[in-house]
């Protein structure tokens, strides 16, 4: 558990993140300096070739270690847009001549929890000092092999430096590409801020304009309902005009009526009119026969009656003076021998007697007839004004 929680590049310890996850095989520190854990696995490994020549005090080179050639940058595989290199676990330092430092991912370290060879009192004996001086002696490489593996050293440093080069190349494109993207970003930020202020000002809008529409919606019901009262109220008064109307023309039919019982009435007292004069002359010629004074007498109540009979004709309306009464005859001259008239006079003056109150009847059948006849008149000329009236209202309802 102790080696999983080491960098598999610079067996340094990983943050406890990283720890969690098992996936992880280097710690942040590898990741944000390639080179510096490049430098560290190449020494890592020269170390342990060093470590495992003094614990078995048998050459590198006689020992079966795993030869890892060096790959090139490309044949790693597609790096990732963040920048951080891949796990390289094929790649190391070239060695000198005679010595090889394979990767630390291809050689087996041993787990902190298992015993090691070094400290193992059981495993294989420590030599004593004189004979690591004499194996360091008779092993060491000569001393051209330094300056070979300075030489590569440089070499290969010059191609990470290339390789950082392209790198920061890559970096500052990525970083323009970026700082595009964050102007792009912000752009669509301010396009998102306005769309939002129009989108809250259409909202306004919307709202405000729904509210004008209920108003407006209100305002057309209100406008309905009146044009309904209006339509009812034209209708009315037209039902109320077509009665006026035929109550006018049965006022008018029964005017017509009256008028044609006026001229029946009128057509009758002139018949009794006439009659009444044929009998006032028969009378009259009978009292002369009688006697002169008598006549006189007579022929002055036939012209009183003739003169009533005129005045009814002409529609005055008028009186006689002696009307309340009965008609009472005297003679200032009056003598004895008037008594013995004749039964001829007494009979006159019946009939005259009984002329004398069928003109009363007569004069009060004419005043009711006449004051009728001014009713209806007044009733005609205050319907024609009430249909005036309801006709000019009708024609306003109309146009309205």
């Amino acid at each position: 558990q102790e080696s999983r929680d080491l960098c598999h590049r610079c067996r340094g310890p990983r943050e406890q993140e990283r720890a969690m996850n098992q996936n992880a095989e280097t710690c942040e520190t590898c990741k944000k300096n390639p080179d510096l854990a490049w430098v560290t696995q190449a020494a890592a490994a020269g170390l342990t070739q060093l470590a495992e020549t003094l614990r078995s005090g048998i050459p590198s080179e006689e020992r079966s270690i795993t030869r890892v050639t060096l790959r090139s940058s490309d044949s790693q595989g597609p790096r990732l847009s963040s920048m951080n290199p891949p796990p390289a676990p094929n790649r190391q330092l070239p060695s000198p001549p005679g010595r090889s430092f394979p990767s630390p991912t291809s050689l087996n370290f041993p787990s902190p929890s298992a015993p090691s060879p070094a400290t193992s009192s059981q495993g294989v004996n420590l030599p004593t000092p004189l004979s690591v001086n004499h194996t360091i002696d008779n092993y060491l490489p000569p001393l051209a092999a330094p300056r070979a593996s300075e030489a590569a050293l440089r070499e290969h440093a010059a191609a990470l430096q290339h390789e950082v080069s392209l790198q920061k190349m890559a970096l500052s494109s990525l970083q323009g590409e970026h700082d595009k993207l964050l102007a792009a970003f912000s752009r669509s930020q301010t396009r998102a801020s306005t769309l939002e202020k129009k989108h809250a000002v259409s909202d306004n809008e919307i709202i405000s304009l729904t509210e004008e529409k209920l108003r407006l919606q209100s305002q057309v019901m209100d406008l309905e309902r009146d044009v309904e009262e209006l339509s009812r109220s034209r209708d009315e008064f037209r039902q109320a005009a077509v009665q006026e109307g035929a109550q006018y023309i049965e006022i008018v039919n029964k005017a017509s009526r009256l008028e044609e019982l006026r001229a029946d009435e009128t057509r009758a007292w002139n018949r009794i009119k006439e009659e009444m004069e044929r009998k006032i002359v028969a009378l009259s010629a009978e009292g002369r026969e009688s006697s002169s004074g008598d006549g006189e007498i007579i022929s002055a109540e036939i012209a009183h009656t003739t003169r009533v009979t005129e005045e009814m004709d002409m529609g005055t309306g008028k009186s006689p003076p002696h009307s309340a009464g009965p008609l009472k005859i005297e003679r200032a001259d009056q003598s004895p021998l008037d008594e013995q008239i004749p039964n001829t006079l007494e009979t006159s003056q019946e009939s005259v007697e009984s002329l004398k109150s069928e003109i009363r009847h007569l004069r009060e059948r004419c005043t009711k007839a006449e004051k009728a006849l001014r009713e209806i008149q007044d009733e005609s000329h205050s319907m024609e004004e009430l249909a005036k009236s309801i006709r000019s209202r009708a024609d306003l309802a109309v146009a309205d």
